[in-house]
C-alpha cells in the first residue's frame, strides 16, 4: 500500500481489516534534495514494505531513517534496510537507542534531543520527547517545510483505511475507542499519566 500525502511526502505501509475494528502500521517517505524514512512497519511485512520503498527511491539513494519508537510495529522492517545500508545513521531517542542497540550492534544511532532540530539537505526537522506516550522512548517529528507533524502514537485509533480519506465515519466510532487507546497509549508509569489521560479526554 502506497499513497501521496503531499508533494514530498509518501506513505508506505499496510492496513489490517478485522470485524470490529481495523489498523494500520505506516513509514513515511520524504523525497528531496535528500530522501528521508520515518519509521518502518512490522517485520511480517517488511518484505513487501522493501518492495514498495524501492519503487520510490534506491536505498543507495537513502540518506537518513528516523524512528520515533523502538515497537516492533515502527521497527519491525529495520533489520531489512540495515542488511542493505548498514550505514544509514538512524536518528531517535536515547531510550530509543538503548531498545535497540542490542539486538542492532553495529547500527549509526544517532541520539536527538528533547526539542531539538535537524537539518538533512533542504528538510527541516524539530524533535520532541514524549516520553507519556505509550512508551518511555517515544518522540513526535516536526516537518518543517510542509509542516506535517509525524505524531506517532499519539492520536491512534482502530480506524485504518487506505487511503485515510473517509470523511463520514460517526463520532460516536471515535468515542467508542476513547478509553481504550487513553489507557493502552500513555505510559501507565509516567508521573504525569492521570494529567494526560484527562486532558485526552477532554481534547476529544
Amino acid at each position: 500500500m502506497h499513497y501521496s500525502i503531499s508533494e514530498m511526502c509518501t506513505v508506505l505501509g499496510k492496513v489490517i481489516q478485522k470485524p470490529d475494528r481495523s489498523f494500520s502500521f505506516l513509514a513515511y517517505l520524504l523525497r528531496g534534495e535528500k530522501n528521508v524514512l520515518i519509521d518502518t512497519v512490522p517485520e511480517k511485512a517488511g518484505e513487501v514494505f522493501m518492495a514498495e520503498l524501492k519503487q520510490f527511491v534506491p536505498l543507495s539513494q537513502l540518506d537518513a531513517i528516523i524512528l520515533n519508537h523502538s515497537e516492533e510495529d515502527h521497527s519491525g522492517a529495520l533489520g531489512l534496510l540495515l542488511s542493505d545500508r548498514a550505514d544509514i545513521p538512524i536518528y531517535c531517542t536515547a531510550a530509543c537507542k538503548h531498545r535497540l542497540v542490542s539486538r542492532y550492534p553495529n547500527a549509526n544511532f544517532i541520539e536527538v534531543a528533547n526539542l531539538s532540530t535537524l537539518k538533512i539537505g533542504t528538510f527541516e526537522f524539530r524533535f520532541t520527547h514524549t516520553p507519556g506516550l505509550h512508551w518511555d522512548d517515544n518522540m513526535v517529528t516536526y516537518f518543517e517545510n510542509e509542516q506535517i507533524l509525524f505524531s506517532n502514537d499519539l492520536f491512534g485509533q482502530y480506524l485504518g483505511c487506505a487511503p485515510p480519506w473517509i470523511k463520514t465515519i460517526p463520532m460516536m466510532v471515535f468515542y467508542k475507542e476513547r478509553k481504550h487507546i487513553s489507557t493502552k497509549c500513555l505510559h501507565r508509569q509516567h508521573p504525569m499519566k492521570n494529567m494526560l489521560f484527562w486532558v485526552w479526554q477532554t481534547w476529544i
